[in-house]
This record gives C-alpha cells, sequence and structure tokens, in this order.
C-alpha cells in the first residue's frame, strides 16, 4: 500500500512537472497529461477495495499514457509542418535510442503481466513495474527536450523534487498519521490522503504563479514593489535553468542556427530568452562589460536581445526607407515585423489598431501575399543569416 501511494505521488508530480516546465511543447504536454491518467489510475487502485467501479476505470487510466506516447510521432510531423524548428531531428530516430529502451521493455513487460494475470492490476507487480517504467521513460524524454533547448534540467528537476518532498510530508504527512491514529484507511480517508496529496505537489509545481497572483493582490496599491518582486521572481526561476557551462563558441553552424531561430522566437519573452544558451556568448559578455551592465541572467538577456534587433537591422536593404515589399525585403520584413514590432499576420484575433504606418502596409502585405508557410521559410532563411552575422561579430 505504501509503495501505491508513492507511485501515486510520483507520477502526479512528474507529470505536473512536464506540463509546467514547457507547456508549449506538445511532446512534454502529452507525456505528461498520461502520467497523470497513470496517477489517477494508482489512485482508483487504492479504492477499489471500497468503491465499486474503481478497478474498471483504473485499467482505462493505466492505458491511457500509451496513447499519449503514441501520439509523439504524430505530433513530431504536425510541428514541422508547422515550421517548429524543435523537431529538427528525424522523427523515428529519437525513440530508439538506448535511454528509452529500458523503460519501453520494461512498460510492455509490465503490460502483458497484467493483462495475462487473473487480477491485472489488482497485484502490485504489474503497476509497480509500470510505474516505474513510465517514470524512466517520461525523465529520459525530458531530459532529450531540454538539452535540444539548450537548457539544464537537472538543478531544478531536483529543486522541484526535493520541494515536493517537503511539501507533501509536512501536509499530508499529517493527514495519514491522523488517519492511521484514528479511523483507519477505508472508504471515506482514502480519498481525502489521496487529494492531500495531489494538493501537496500541486500547489508546489505552481507554487510561483500562486505567489504572483497573491502579490498581484496583495501589493495592488504598490506598483514598483510588485514589479521589482516580479523581477525576483523571474531570475529565481531562469537561474535553475540556464547552462552556465554552455560554449556557444564551439557550436557547429547547424547548432548555432537553431540556438538562433529559437531566440528569434523568444524575442517577446524575456524569461523564455534568458535560457538560450546564446547569453553565453563572449560578445554579450564583452557588451555588458562596455556598458557596465551587471552580469545577471535578464541582463545578459536584455543584451542578447539588443544584438538580434542589430543583426535583423542589418539586414534591411534600404536604411532610408520603411517598408519596402521587393523580394531583397522579404528576410528583413519576416524577422523584423512579426518578432521585433510583434505583428501577428495569420492569427484571426489579432487586432492592428495600435500599429504605425509602415506597419500596417507590412501586415496587409503578409495577409494579402505571403502564404504562412513562405513566411516560416523566410523567416528560417533570415535566422541563418542572423546566426552568421552573430558569428561574424563575435569573432571580431
Amino acid at each position: 500500500m505504501i509503495l501505491l501511494y508513492f507511485g501515486y505521488g510520483a507520477a502526479i508530480w512528474l507529470g505536473l512537472y512536464l506540463i509546467h516546465r514547457d507547456a508549449r511543447n506538445r511532446h512534454l504536454l502529452s507525456v505528461g497529461l498520461g502520467l497523470l491518467a497513470y496517477g489517477l489510475g494508482l489512485g482508483a487502485t487504492a479504492l477499489s477495495p471500497h468503491v465499486r467501479g474503481m478497478a474498471e476505470a483504473g485499467r482505462i487510466l493505466f492505458f491511457l499514457p500509451w496513447l499519449s506516447w503514441l501520439a509523439l510521432p504524430l505530433l513530431s510531423l504536425s510541428s514541422r509542418r508547422e515550421g517548429d524548428t524543435r523537431t529538427d531531428e528525424t522523427t523515428g530516430s529519437r525513440w530508439t535510442q538506448p535511454i528509452f529502451v529500458f523503460p519501453a521493455i520494461l512498460v510492455l513487460g509490465a503490460a502483458a503481466w497484467a493483462i495475462g494475470a487473473a487480477d491485472g492490476f489488482a497485484l502490485p507487480g504489474p503497476w509497480v513495474a509500470g510505474a516505474v517504467g513510465w517514470l524512466l521513460l517520461a525523465g529520459g524524454l525530458l531530459v532529450r527536450e531540454i538539452r535540444r533547448l539548450g537548457e539544464a534540467w537537472l538543478p531544478d528537476l531536483t529543486r522541484s523534487f526535493d520541494y515536493t518532498v517537503l511539501f507533501t510530508l509536512l501536509f499530508s504527512g499529517q493527514v495519514a498519521l491522523a488517519i492511521g491514529l484514528g479511523p483507519g484507511f477505508d472508504a471515506r480517508t482514502k480519498p481525502v490522503l489521496l487529494a492531500s496529496i495531489a494538493v501537496s505537489i500541486a500547489f508546489q509545481i505552481f507554487w510561483s504563479p500562486i505567489r504572483a497572483l497573491w502579490d498581484r493582490i496583495a501589493f495592488a496599491a504598490f506598483p514598483k514593489l510588485r514589479e521589482d518582486r516580479s523581477r525576483m521572481r523571474v531570475v529565481e526561476t531562469v537561474q535553475t535553468r540556464v547552462d552556465e557551462a554552455a560554449e556557444p563558441e564551439e557550436m557547429d553552424e547547424e547548432e548555432l542556427y537553431r540556438c538562433t531561430r529559437r531566440a528569434l522566437s523568444h524575442f517577446g519573452d524575456l524569461q523564455r530568452l534568458a535560457t538560450n544558451p546564446l547569453t553565453q556568448l563572449e560578445l554579450v559578455e564583452r557588451r555588458l562589460r562596455e556598458r557596465g551592465g551587471s552580469d545577471e541572467v535578464l541582463e545578459r538577456a536584455i543584451e542578447l536581445k539588443a544584438l538580434l534587433a542589430e543583426c535583423i537591422a542589418r539586414l534591411k536593404p534600404q536604411q532610408d526607407e520603411a517598408f519596402g515589399a521587393t523580394e531583397e525585403w522579404r528576410y528583413y520584413n519576416a524577422l523584423y515585423y512579426p518578432y521585433i514590432v510583434g505583428i501577428k499576420p495569420y492569427s484571426i484575433r489579432y487586432t492592428a489598431d495600435h500599429l504605425d504606418e509602415p506597419s500596417q502596409e507590412a501586415l496587409d502585405w503578409f495577409r494579402s501575399q505571403v502564404p504562412e508557410r513562405t513566411c516560416y521559410n523566410w523567416q528560417n532563411a533570415g535566422a541563418r543569416l542572423v546566426a552568421l552575422s552573430l558569428k561574424e561579430k563575435n569573432a571580431a
């Protein structure tokens, strides 16, 4: 029984962590939801001796993670069609790496065991083996996705795990102790303990946005203080995700291009830009020293943002004109207006009331003359030119 609660808590924790780490990453989102389903299946197994229908619900939930993993190749193909630079590797080769082989065998063995056994997942063996396998698979996926982004994965994961254990022992441990010393574990008390574990974990995972909400309420009359605290939260989050050992000078052209492409797509999101390996460029550090800036993560991101804007400006064919629609303008237009100005030409909900005249002309031009796929291709080609410009500036 203790193993079941540990497995339940671990599945809920890692599932929520994957979702919170990067909700826009479809791979992490899909597998995170699958882990949550598995955790709920373990919870249903704990309640099955007391509540009718929980055993059947548990069997269904145990097999939902299969759907989340089977969806990954489809999500990879979909992201590639949409121009997502995170899917540059071949789809099939990713899932045959050694890091996924043993956990996959473990999960397959657990499923075969459960199907072949008379009591299915009512036995502890199948769900213990399945939980270990799914957790290892999800951990392998997390490491692979985060390393592709050029971020550090271990410090933030360790912090989240340590805090989760502490929060759960403090809050759910008291509930378990009260139940054990009192009425015992039955149909009324087990759901309370399961809910307490889930709430403790969710509270820790989403502590930063919860604290931001509280600050907006508590410091509504102190905007400067609220802004300072928001900045401190961002720095606190980013510091555990920045790979300070990154060496962008040692990157090959393709890796430098991918980092540049991601940096451009995160141009308007300083928190995500701050985790890009390009913030570790010697050029960024040199420019910070020249202007007397501090060497903190957000200052590096601000400097990288200015550097990217300069590289994009170098693509402008005629400096005295605000906008042009000829072929020589295509790379500049494809980078400057969507990323620096922030227009979203292919979004139905996007309104252009705040745009100046050149930006309005660019918006109309994109919508009437440039297909979305063509714009993505121009952005990819333009990003290669920006990466080359960064390399030249850094070597100068």
